[in-house]
């Protein structure tokens, strides 16, 4: 409605403009064309992220690209800072690594937008992030960084507040560039199930062969979760999903899921290989070794 609203105004100031085209015009500007004033963490990211990238790090709340159906808070500087250390360590830095600057210069989204707060739903449910067309990626509760980096299992939150977000939606920009394997929404045809998916358990989806609760909304998501959740966990962490989709109910019932996520997983594997000419299996490496770093990392300091 924002965007409708200000497209229409445009057009009203030009037809004034038109109608009084007798008067003298003021050749000066009506918007402020003076250059902001820039601080310290702004020059790191021109330096980390604009010029290698072409990338836009806004972590200021902008009304033009921040969703008002939830309440939402600014980002606090402090936290910001580390965020965005992070995401150029281990997002950035390990698609730099396994596939080429070139490749993350190319389809990175070209605006990454931090939001202090979460984003709650009306059925309860939490927005981790959102994505608009491969252009603007937005991550929520970038205040909650403290917290989280003082926890004992701070890798396991990071990965289910930041990492399986930026590599959920980066998975969707490359899909869309590029379509998979016509056979993979074949494999659970009638299993997903929109957005009831957080009414089912993470084995039961398992067990159907999702690797998660949310793979379940749509094929899309399915195909960018394996992704996500592949390279952000460790082969022991993906034996005890398969596991657990391959187990037995207590009324003896067994199931066949865990064969079906390595039947997605091969299908994933092949089209980052044959498609993008990268190495799921080596993403994951470094992804992880990368987050390891988290621990020994300043993540304060500016240089």
């Amino acid at each position: 409605m924002k965007r409708f609203l200000l497209y229409t105004m445009i057009g009203c100031m030009s037809l004034a403009s038109v109608s009084c085209s007798d008067d003298s015009l003021d050749n000066r500007s009506i918007f402020d064309t003076a250059r902001t004033e820039q601080n310290d963490f702004d020059k790191w990211i021109q330096k980390n992220f604009t010029d290698p990238y072409n990338v836009e790090l806004v972590y200021k709340l902008n009304d033009n690209i921040s969703d008002y159906d939830y309440d939402l808070a600014p980002a606090e500087y402090s936290q910001s800072v580390k965020l965005a250390k992070i995401i150029k360590h281990v997002w950035f830095g390990a698609y730099d690594e396994v596939a080429g600057v070139d490749f993350t210069r190319q389809l990175v989204p070209r605006t990454i937008h931090f939001v202090g707060s979460p984003a709650y739903k009306g059925d309860g449910t939490m927005v981790l992030g959102t994505a608009e067309g491969g252009l603007v990626i937005t991550l929520y509760m970038v205040n909650y960084m403290d917290y989280f980096l003082s926890q004992e299992d701070y890798m396991e939150l990071l990965n289910h507040y930041y990492f399986k977000t930026m590599h959920h939606e980066f998975g969707h920009i490359l899909h869309q560039k590029k379509p998979y394997d016509t056979n993979f929404p074949k494999i659970c045809e009638g299993l997903y199930i929109g957005g009831d998916w957080y009414l089912h358990t993470e084995t039961e989806a398992h067990q159907l062969g999702f690797i998660s609760q949310y793979s379940r909304n749509m094929e899309y998501d399915d195909f960018v979760e394996l992704i996500a959740n592949y390279v952000t966990h460790d082969q022991e962490w993906w034996d005890a999903a398969v596991a657990d989709g391959n187990s037995t109910d207590k009324d003896g019932t067994t199931h066949n899921g865990g064969d079906i996520l390595e039947e997605k997983l091969a299908i994933v594997k092949a089209y980052c290989r044959n498609s993008w000419g990268f190495d799921l299996d080596e993403l994951r490496d470094a992804v992880q070794r990368r987050s390891k770093e988290l621990s020994t990392m300043d993540l304060t300091t500016l240089n």
